[in-house]
């Protein structure tokens, strides 16, 4: 059983920004933490942005699953979403996560949403 979850891999300059967003998170947190607490940084070459997490599978389904979203998705043309925030969520530790902006549909107006 693995932990499995449909993911986007990021650009490599998003990927760049987002890790100077963790490097400064890291120059803030880190130096006044309480020596018995650890923060576990995920790899820059790692992060990506979640789509749905699928929960524990057995490894035999992974393969006809990529096959079926491969099919639904392989021919659809990129998008640029544009990300807005920081937020974080518990979980059994805490994730930290950044939020997509929504524009409302004619007005071009920025709007925020929550997560």
């Amino acid at each position: 059983m693995i932990r499995a979850f449909l993911a986007v891999e990021l650009s490599q300059e998003l990927r760049a920004e987002v890790a100077l967003v963790q490097q400064e998170l890291k120059g803030k947190t880190e130096p006044g933490m309480n020596r018995n607490r650890h923060i576990s940084w995920v790899q820059p070459a790692k992060i990506h942005f979640t789509i749905k997490f699928l929960g524990h599978m057995d490894e035999q389904f992974l393969d006809p699953l990529l096959g079926v979203v491969e099919q639904a998705i392989g021919s659809q043309p990129s998008v640029n979403v544009p990300l807005e925030r920081l937020g974080a969520f518990p979980v059994r530790t805490v994730r930290v996560c950044c939020g997509l902006a929504r524009r409302s549909i004619g007005s071009g107006e920025q709007r925020r949403r929550e997560w």
